[in-house]
């Protein structure tokens, strides 16, 4: 009996603590040029605001469809920027709802719908 409730909040913990990857692209390049000068590795993340919807999916109304979009732009631009780049190779968009996202979301009934967004990749010029 004590061995299946161990084995129970195990189950329960895992499940907790999972996360759920629902959009991931890699080998994105702004541009490539025929030769180019590699400035370096970044890997960002940030929360990513959304209302109405689930984390890391879709949205009731579409009032904040475009909050991703703008986000992988300002980050990969922002490195880009900061190294004096001129575009970037080998990106990787990886949106995925943690567990907090996913507890945050229940918590306000769906009202609230964070989700993390990573993106990396390799600056060039």
């Amino acid at each position: 009996m004590k061995t299946k409730k161990i084995l129970l909040l195990g189950l329960i913990l895992l499940l907790c603590l999972s996360s759920c990857t629902t959009f991931k692209a890699q080998g994105l390049s702004t541009y490539v040029p025929t030769s180019y000068e590699d400035l370096g590795t970044f890997n960002e993340s940030i929360t990513v605001h959304k209302f109405l919807g689930s984390p890391a999916g879709s949205t009731l109304f579409n009032i904040t469809q475009d909050a991703t979009n703008d986000a992988v732009e300002m980050l990969i631009w922002k490195e880009v920027k900061k190294r004096g780049g001129r575009g970037a190779i080998d990106i990787e968009i990886v949106y995925e709802g943690t567990f907090l996202n996913y507890l945050c979301n229940s918590l306000t009934s769906g009202i609230w719908a964070p989700a993390k967004l990573t993106v990396s990749g390799t600056v060039i010029r």
